[in-house]
């Protein structure tokens, strides 16, 4: 799973095996450990709430998906789904979370990436 944080906003990207993980057991799980201090854990979580939301808890990110998001996204072709969570000082953070695509240069190799749609379409021209 990658994490990208510009701003505020975050995006997670999944990898296949990572989308059924996610579809079987309701989470997804990232560690990045740094030396002697620590490690930054992220994840994406379904739960029963209405709205697609983040908590930020003991040096881990959680992003929370409704059940009814989880379940749509992992079992169709849908890419991704994005919600806005309202932050204490009025402003807010932007979730996107997405399905991971083949790269276009052909570095991403193996089995477990989408299919980019670019790189289809280019090959059925």
């Amino acid at each position: 799973m990658k994490l990208r944080i510009q701003g505020q906003s975050v995006r997670l990207r999944l990898k296949k095996s990572e989308v059924d993980q996610f579809a079987n057991t309701g989470s997804c799980q990232e560690k990045l450990n740094f030396p002697d201090s620590g490690a930054l854990s992220y994840s994406l979580i379904r739960f029963e709430g209405e709205n697609v939301s983040a908590e930020w808890e003991n040096q881990e990110l959680k992003v929370l998906v409704p059940g009814e998001v989880a379940q749509k996204w992992a079992s169709t072709e849908r890419v991704g789904f994005r919600g806005k969570c309202k932050l204490p000082d009025g402003s807010s953070l932007d979730i996107l979370v997405e399905k991971d695509f083949k790269c276009l240069t052909g570095e991403d190799k193996g089995d477990d990436f989408y299919d980019n749609p670019y790189l289809t379409k280019k090959a059925g021209e």
